[in-house]
């Protein structure tokens, strides 16, 4: 290729090219300079939305003054209760044919099987052990004389090692024809299964369709009716987050006037900047509560499974990264192998805090719930702190951070770590040194009792 070409043909291109950029660029910055007032529209379209459901009385839920609607508990319990056709809903195995009916549309189903689902038994945290006693508790367990349907209910907690592959085991096992069901908010895939048949379904869809289809089966029946449309503004309002189908189309509307129709054409662009700005603000938050941990003087260290260290700025690009205490008074030996540690970890979706059993000899995490001592260590914990998380396997004892209401891995947290993000970090480490406080107690009283 000569010069002549290269100043003739290229360049002149090239350069071309960067002027509709630069032009692009300008164009999309004037944009973002009337988005002020555009916002403040966006505010007054939710904000007569909310005054209408208060004066229609819409927003009265019997859930949100019960529990926090974000533990997995209450959702395990309300889907057993639907799920077991001998509770005393009185509506049979109405809500576990309609269950099964939307999961068959993505499963493979035997149609010889004579499925008898009034016939099912349905159990709630059943110990399933595979490879050594007391291994783990299946969510939700529905049995019949020739079928299993088993549910992994995940709504804030990440998997357990081996977890969907261990299920998938045990109902194999059992010689019938069976269905593991990996059940989240929005339908990820195991990351445990390996080779085992498992079918991930999702709040936002199974769920949700399932609690529509039975609230139009039983409009005869006003109180189950009502129960369900609670049940399903909580999820769709505090868990999932769904914007009223009202505000949605009000702001399409909105969008498609005249002077604001513009901005359609650099949505890539703005939901590209919405996750570069995710991703930044995370990394400042860890970065802040490390800082902050450090002057507490209890040997807080980033970690990966805990002892491989990584710096504090890459703890949230890596999944399943964190911070773990080893301030001698704050482990716990427990018997001669075994050690309890503080620790923090995020999953990409969200942050919690609690124990983790580790094995001293491998320093690798193990079962807690395998140790008989561990039981004793989760009561006097749940007697010193509220909304604990007890039974997971490996982390337990564990408590999800929010703020705001809202879930680490939610996109709306974006705005308030943006604008309040050294709040965000106070209320942590108050919650984090309000559990350091009980974990000193318990630790002490459990050395003692020896």
């Amino acid at each position: 290729m000569t010069q002549e070409i290269l100043d003739k043909e290229i360049k002149p291109f090239f350069n071309k090219l960067a002027a509709i950029e630069q032009e692009e660029f300008l164009d999309l910055k004037n944009y973002i300079k009337s988005l002020k007032s555009f916002t403040s529209k966006i505010d007054e379209i939710k904000k007569e939305h909310e005054n209408s459901r208060k004066i229609t009385k819409e927003r009265f839920n019997v859930f949100t003054c019960l529990t926090r609607h974000h533990l997995e508990e209450l959702h395990s319990k309300f889907l057993h209760y639907l799920l077991n056709p001998k509770a005393t809903h009185d509506c049979d195995d109405l809500f576990l044919q309609a269950f099964f009916n939307q999961v068959k549309l993505k499963a493979e189903v035997d149609p010889g099987i004579n499925y008898q689902f009034e016939k099912a038994t349905v159990e709630r945290e059943k110990t399933v052990s595979v490879w050594q006693p007391n291994d783990t508790r299946l969510d939700i367990y529905i049995d019949t004389p020739e079928f299993i349907l088993a549910i992994e209910n995940k709504i804030e907690a990440g998997e357990m090692p081996d977890q969907i592959k261990r299920y998938a085991e045990y109902c194999r096992r059992q010689n019938k024809k069976y269905i593991v069901l990996y059940l989240t908010k929005t339908g990820y895939k195991s990351e445990t299964a390996e080779n085992e048949k498992y079918l991930a379904i999702s709040y936002k869809d199974e769920i949700t369709k399932w609690l529509e289809q039975s609230i139009i089966s039983t409009e005869q029946f006003p109180v189950v009716a009502s129960g369900l449309k609670f049940y399903l503004d909580i999820l769709n309002n505090s868990i999932l987050k769904i914007p009223s189908k009202s505000v949605i189309m009000d702001l399409a509307k909105l969008l498609l006037e005249k002077e604001n129709v513009s901005l359609l054409k650099y949505m890539k662009e703005f939901v590209g900047a919405a996750t570069q700005i995710r991703n930044q603000l995370r990394i400042e938050f860890f970065e802040a509560v490390a800082k902050r941990l450090s002057l507490l003087n209890k040997g807080f260290k980033p970690v990966s499974y805990i002892l491989n260290g990584i710096s504090a700025n890459k703890i949230w690009p890596e999944v399943n990264q964190g911070l773990t205490c080893f301030e001698p008074s704050l482990i716990l030996a427990v018997g001669s192998n075994y050690k309890i540690y503080f620790c923090i970890e995020h999953n990409g979706s969200n942050l919690w805090y609690g124990l983790f059993a580790v094995n001293s000899i491998t320093e690798k995490g193990t079962n807690g719930n395998a140790l008989p001592e561990i039981k004793h260590i989760k009561d006097k914990m749940a007697m010193k702190l509220p909304d604990l998380t007890l039974n997971d396997a490996y982390w337990f004892c564990t408590r999800y951070f929010y703020f705001n209401e809202l879930g680490f891995g939610n996109d709306d947290l974006n705005y308030y770590l943006a604008t309040d993000l050294n709040t965000g970090v106070e209320l942590f480490l108050q919650e984090v040194c309000e559990y350091l406080t009980a974990w000193e107690e318990t630790v002490m009283e459990y050395n003692l009792g020896k």
